[in-house]
């Protein structure tokens, strides 16, 4: 989004301008921050941080402060103008990036293309391409996704474990040249101390993961936080019930597919033009 000097607002500042919304909002309802914190169920330390613009809220928090203020969803329509396309990041996914930037563990399953950490630049653009995104829309969003991957070199950036379908590792969006380009990638990053790759393969009887992809974050501050994802909208979820439904669907998921050499194996195989099976 554009301030009225036509300058793009940092993140900083977004979140110190959210953070400002709602110690305003908070002290017109009466409330103290110790008595929002136990309404939201979490410390007032953590709420604090939301008013003084150190962490930005989820958009599941600030449906609750919206609710809890009575504001008519003020709060999460102010966050959404000043997130919209910044960063090369859609208004709904800035939250999903704040988490992942500050985790200290990520676990994704990606049963339909390779994840975005691991993407390459021309299998991104043939992800984002699809449809009737517009040229200036897909190099915004190249530019956001390749910003998220320096938490890959970070020097004390995050363990990442990705489970993968085979047939994704197969099909050549973009084309075979940028396929071989990108399983080049994923064998390169997941050689990485911190990073573990595993492939369920296409022979595989068991598919605990049929119901659809996730992410799991483990934040140092805010604890598990589950994330899912639609095609136009979706946001993460603090709410442990469901992180523990999908640890133990990730648990599965984990047995169901190759270790983390035998799958750096098939992929080399599928490299070389292996037969499917």
């Amino acid at each position: 989004m554009l301030n009225d000097a036509g300058i793009m607002l940092s993140h900083r500042k977004r979140k110190q301008r959210i953070g400002r919304a709602i110690r305003k909002n908070r002290l017109h309802a009466g409330l103290s921050q110790k008595d929002v914190a136990e309404e939201l169920g979490g410390g007032q330390t953590t709420f604090s941080a939301y008013e003084n613009g150190k962490n930005a809220p989820s958009m599941e928090v600030l449906d609750q402060l919206d609710e809890l203020f009575s504001t008519g969803h003020a709060l999460t329509k102010l966050w959404q103008s000043l997130n919209q396309e910044a960063d090369g990041y859609a208004s709904w996914f800035v939250g999903v990036v704040e988490v992942e930037r500050e985790s200290v563990e990520i676990r994704e399953y990606a049963p339909l293309h390779v994840p975005g950490l691991l993407q390459t630049e021309g299998y991104a653009r043939a992800v984002l391409s699809y449809g009737s995104a517009a040229p200036e829309e897909v190099a915004n969003h190249l530019q956001g996704r390749s910003a998220r991957q320096d938490l890959l070199k970070a020097e004390n950036g995050p363990t990442l474990q990705f489970v993968m379908e085979e047939h994704v590792l197969r099909r050549p969006l973009g084309g075979r040249a940028v396929l071989e380009e990108q399983l080049a990638r994923i064998l390169e990053i997941s050689a990485l101390p911190r990073v573990s790759v595993q492939v369920i393969s296409m022979d595989s009887e068991e598919h605990p993961g049929i119901d659809g992809g996730f992410v799991l974050y483990r934040h140092p501050e805010r604890g598990p936080i589950s994330y899912t994802e639609t095609r136009y909208m979706s946001y993460p979820t603090e709410d442990t019930e469901v992180y523990d439904g999908y640890m133990s669907v990730w648990a599965d998921l984990r047995g169901a597919a190759l270790p983390a050499p035998a799958s750096a194996k098939l992929i080399r195989e599928i490299q070389k033009g292996g037969d499917q099976g």
